[in-house]
């Protein structure tokens, strides 16, 4: 079934123009202070609350990924690791059964406190830099070349080269367990280098840092930060689409949580839309450590903590419709409104009897061309994916969502 969405110019937020004629304001148009004017994200996108039940796609994992902490998909698999005091071992595992399918064994490290894989099209990075107790001062990330991997044996070992890393912003290592801001659970790959966020036991927030993939020993500093309400555990990015996920949980209320990321300005990654989906609660959802993209889709693993360690999946595309469109109209004037009601999408406006409208998705290809009538035009819509379209007459152009 599809619901009401209205979004027409009749009701437009204050804007801010910039010195370049550009309309600063939230450009998506799923968010509540949605601007119909804006030509560029100012990041300031405000979502009413959203809660997702994952879909279940392993409900257990072998007993040896009870600590499963990191995910990526490499060889059409599932990839995972366990965390502190484990072997040195990352684990290839069936998505269906969750047995496992292969063992990487790294022969030249040991596992102080493993919390996330991340990879490119090269490597595979191992983050040990777990710091529950905020007095690390050897965090490190291992660099596994992919070609040194053979996927057709059941096991192999190989060697990993390091990164070693201090958090320039750290001046105190004397900290109680679990209670301070200096821990670090999360990192992933985008462009050339690593993306790390920290875990933040006291105030709630994380920090981005940026790390060089090439060996050697960095202080890094913050990029940003920004509030997620709760401690990050995992990341996951999805570089062709230019989107990133965060997930955790809430110490405080035992919830659950993903955090979006997409239209992101340069790196600067709190600058363009932030969405948290809630996931339900520990008790019910499990200890959740690690999330990857397989294709679109978002896939999520969690530690043994009251429910079985477990992979689960959530589609999140319904969620990043606020990207760049590829077609802009000039808007001139208030000349049409557009809402849905069930199957059909109803057109209403003033001098627009006659005129032709064009639908054009989230690419700007051309989908359909209505004749509109002397009144109320009404399409009916069902085929269409779920997703944002423009809906264009002459030099007016809106955006709308169809939401199944």
């Amino acid at each position: 079934m599809k619901y009401v969405v209205v979004l027409a110019w009749l009701f437009l937020p204050a804007c801010i123009i910039s010195a370049s004629g550009q309309v600063k304001g939230c450009t998506d148009p799923q968010a509540s202070n949605y601007n119909a004017l804006a030509t560029e994200n100012d990041g300031s996108c405000i979502y009413a609350k959203t809660t997702l039940s994952p879909a279940i796609v392993c409900p257990k994992l072998n007993d040896s990924l009870l600590e499963t902490s990191g995910l990526i998909y490499f060889g059409n698999r599932f990839w995972t690791l366990n965390d502190s005091d484990n072997p040195a071992v990352l684990y290839a595992f069936d998505s269906m059964n969750g047995n496992i399918l292969h063992r990487i064994y790294i022969g030249n490290q040991t596992n102080t406190d493993w919390e996330d894989l991340a990879q490119d099209s090269t490597h595979i990075y191992v983050g040990d830099f777990g710091n529950n107790l905020g007095n690390r001062k050897d965090l490190r990330v291992l660099v596994i070349k992919k070609s040194d991997i053979d996927l057709t044996s059941p096991a192999d070992t190989v060697t990993a080269s390091e990164i070693h890393f201090s958090l320039g912003d750290q001046t105190s290592f004397n900290h109680t367990n679990q209670a301070h801001d200096f821990d670090l659970e999360a990192f992933c790959s985008f462009g050339d280098s690593l993306h790390l966020f920290s875990k933040n036991w006291v105030d709630k927030q994380t920090r981005h840092y940026v790390l060089p993939k090439i060996p050697g020993t960095y202080a890094v500093y913050p990029r940003e930060s920004f509030s997620v309400n709760g401690q990050v555990t995992g990341a996951g990015c999805d570089e062709k689409r230019g989107v990133m996920v965060l997930t955790g949980y809430n110490l405080s209320d035992i919830s659950c949580f993903i955090w979006i990321l997409w239209d992101l300005d340069s790196g600067f990654f709190s600058k363009g839309n932030k969405r948290r989906i809630e996931l339900g609660t520990v008790a019910s959802f499990g200890q959740n450590e690690a999330v990857c993209f397989k294709g679109n889709a978002l896939y999520l693993s969690n530690e043994k903590y009251l429910t079985e360690a477990s992979l689960r999946r959530v589609e999140i595309d319904r969620f990043i419709s606020g990207k760049p469109l590829a077609i802009h109209g000039k808007v001139k004037e208030l000349t049409f409104t557009a809402w849905q009601t069930g199957h059909t999408l109803y057109i209403k406006g003033k001098d627009i009897a006659g005129k032709t409208l064009n639908i054009h998705n989230s690419d700007g290809k051309l989908i359909r061309s209505v004749k509109l009538g002397m009144t109320e035009t009404s399409i009916n819509v069902d085929e269409l994916m779920e997703g944002v379209f423009l809906l264009e007459v002459e030099e007016n152009v809106m955006k709308i969502y169809i939401k199944n």
